[in-house]
């Protein structure tokens, strides 16, 4: 008999083709019904008017009404309504038309606030021969009379293309910082790009009119899902024993959201749903909006432990990331307040739009840009040794401290003692601090203490002074001995032992 370590269940791997096969029947099939859905809409003599785009200055909150020969020229009727399709663009079907030729306009319910050219002159009737071929037709609204394609200055999305300009460049200045971790550094990178094109977006969304708005809404809508994982993977790289989670999980639903948002601009009908009246966080989805929250608390709370792990004696970096941390808790809180404004319909929790969530992250952008600018360091400290490098060096220390005491050489340096580890300075020295929260000096010192309190201990006080015990131990002066022993015990060398030893 022979055995195949490889497979060593044919019966499983079968199973797994058989259950592959029929997930692509059944996508097959869903495919098929589609279609036959999407044809079977559109040939039975039906005419359908697209409009791609409206002037900017469009209230959103009016209504846009199609108005011809078919209703008698009614500027507010409200069975010609232009309706908002998945993709944003406003459009009207005509199922049965009633006459061959049609002619139209559109309006904002009078004949006030109607149509007119990109000079804002009167213009003539459009026009549309209806034929069996059952066209589309795609067109644009270039002004309205009483407009006249003004648009108020916003000073919100001036605020907004500030932030993304200092956003581009905190990129600079992560390029031009002295870097030796390139994982920080990568994260940085990835965090300051990303906030550029959020804020981008937001300005868009303060100045393009409603189809355009609700484009850029569909994006902004993956970036719900993918901010999650980017403070997860950002706060990752601060940690100094980080657990890894792997990022495939994390960033599934976001990948989810891309597949839902192409089959909404496909306008299919099998994603209608998400044109109800659950809509809500300005054009966003209640259920968009609450699964966002979700998927970022459950990446927060994965890096949570990341602003207690960090080096006690790297204060500016703890607050930095204390920081991050906790305006990204507000994210999150924001976004499952805006679910439960709108699923129990509390007025005081709704957010019509992403102003909020955008004042919030440019917080983060200033808080970012003022540490970065005051604390280079934060990018240029040196990466961490692995987890079983290090803990082998902290071992290979503690045997070259207790056991051959390398502490009493006077001269003992920190080049010095990496050599004797066979390892660099900067890897020592990060290791010191990751594991016994002191700097060098401070390390050796300790021992150098306990090593002269052993001593006192045993009676050698009695025969030797102060000064000679602590020239036996490593120390070099009175003064560096003197503040050392106080340092580590909090007293003097004589208080310490004066009822200690020479009672």
């Amino acid at each position: 008999m022979h055995l195949h370590p490889t497979n060593p269940n044919p019966a499983s791997n079968y199973q797994k083709y058989l259950w592959c096969r029929n997930l692509i029947e059944i996508g097959l099939r869903l495919f098929m019904i589609t279609i036959f859905i999407v044809i079977t809409q559109t040939c039975f003599g039906q005419v359908t008017i697209v409009v791609e785009s409206i002037p900017n200055a469009t209230p959103p909150s009016d209504t846009i009404f199609l108005t011809g020969n078919f209703n008698n020229w009614r500027t507010n009727d409200p069975e010609y309504i232009l309706r908002k399709q998945l993709d944003g663009k406003l459009a009207f079907r005509f199922d049965k038309p009633a006459y061959t030729e049609i002619e139209y306009k559109f309006t904002r319910g009078s004949w006030v606030k109607v149509e007119s050219s990109p000079s804002n002159q009167y213009m003539p009737n459009r026009k549309l021969v209806v034929t069996e071929e059952s066209p589309v037709v795609y067109t644009t609204i270039d002004n309205w009379q009483d407009l006249g394609g003004a648009q108020p200055i916003s000073l919100i999305a001036f605020y907004y293309s500030s932030v993304a300009f200092l956003a581009s460049i905190l990129l600079f200045l992560i390029y031009r910082t002295n870097k030796k971790d390139p994982v920080r550094m990568k994260v940085f990178t990835i965090f300051n790009g990303f906030m550029v094109t959020v804020f981008s977006a937001a300005v868009v969304l303060q100045v393009a009119n409603a189809i355009w708005i609700n484009h850029v809404e569909m994006i902004l809508q993956v970036t719900l899902f993918l901010w999650g994982p980017l403070v997860y993977s950002f706060l990752l790289g601060f940690r100094k024993n980080p657990f890894k989670v792997k990022m495939s999980w994390l960033i599934l639903p976001a990948f989810g959201m891309i597949v839902l948002t192409v089959m909404e601009i496909k306008n299919l009908e099998l994603v209608n749903f998400m044109n109800s009246h659950w809509r809500g966080l300005n054009h966003g989805y209640v259920g968009i909006c609450s699964a966002a929250a979700i998927n970022t608390a459950i990446c927060l709370w994965l890096s949570y432990k990341t602003i207690f792990d960090i080096n006690p004696n790297r204060k500016v970096t703890n607050q930095f990331t204390k920081w991050f941390f906790n305006l990204n808790l507000l994210v999150a809180i924001l976004l499952f307040g805006g679910f439960c404004g709108f699923a129990f319909q509390i007025p005081e929790l709704m957010m019509e739009d992403y102003d909020p969530i955008f004042v919030i992250l440019s917080a983060l952008v200033i808080v970012e840009m003022y540490y970065l600018w005051r604390f280079p360091e934060i990018l240029s400290e040196a990466p961490a040794p692995s987890a079983p490098i290090a803990l082998e060096l902290k071992e290979e220390l503690e045997k070259l401290m207790i056991e051959e005491q390398a502490f009493k050489n006077p001269e003992l340096s920190k080049a010095e003692l990496s050599q004797l580890l066979d390892t660099k300075p900067h890897v020592l020295s990060k290791m010191i601090n990751d594991y016994y929260g002191k700097n060098f000096r401070d390390y050796i010192n300790s021992y150098r203490i306990m090593a002269f309190i052993k001593l006192a201990e045993e009676g050698q006080l009695e025969r030797f002074t102060f000064l000679a015990l602590a020239h036996e131990v490593g120390f070099n002066s009175k003064s560096t001995f003197n503040l050392a022993f106080k340092k580590y015990t909090n007293e003097s060398p004589r208080d310490y032992f004066k009822e200690r030893i020479r009672k």
